[in-house]
């Protein structure tokens, strides 16, 4: 996952694959500041699940690294959002045409095989960015980032499903 700009994994049930899932977005959006990372799945309570009870529950009693790096989780009727320090995000959507709008550097589709083809194709793949660094805004960096395409980070895709 942190090497390709698309990952599909499928698993049997009980395979641990949120669990993993919860793991690469906290590491991901703490090594990589001002990361959007939306987490989608057929339902907002499934895709809800990550956040509440792998990152909140599971991983946050395990690390006390991790709950340094958070900021705040929020948690309510309307949304579902994990704050970091750094300016990253994990963000919860529900995988139908109301995901309109969000933006991320990050997509993972929870269950994918659950979520019709043409809400992948027309509301969450276009809402894939590129992620532009800190570094890239300072003078020192900003024409060396603007020419080499090495340096720019594609945005990623992540499908699960069982």
């Amino acid at each position: 996952m942190g090497v390709s700009s698309m990952f599909c994994m499928v698993a049997s049930r009980a395979a641990a694959k949120s669990y993993i899932i919860a793991i690469y977005a906290c590491c991901k959006s703490i090594l990589y500041p001002s990361s959007q990372i939306v987490i989608a799945s057929g339902t907002r309570a499934q895709a809800k699940l990550i956040v509440t009870e792998k990152i909140s529950v599971n991983l946050m009693k395990e690390s006390p690294t991790l709950c340094r790096e958070i900021q705040k989780i929020q948690n309510n009727q309307n949304d579902v959002v994990v704050y970091f320090k750094n300016g990253s995000t994990i963000t919860v959507v529900a995988a139908n045409e109301n995901a309109r709008g969000y933006r991320a550097t990050v997509l993972i589709c929870e269950e994918f095989r659950q979520v019709p083809k043409i809400i992948l194709d027309s509301v969450l793949s276009p809402m894939l960015y590129m992620r532009s660094p800190t570094f890239s805004k300072t003078l020192e960096y900003e024409s060396i980032y603007e020419q080499s395409s090495s340096l720019k980070e594609e945005p990623v895709s992540i499908y699960i499903s069982s």
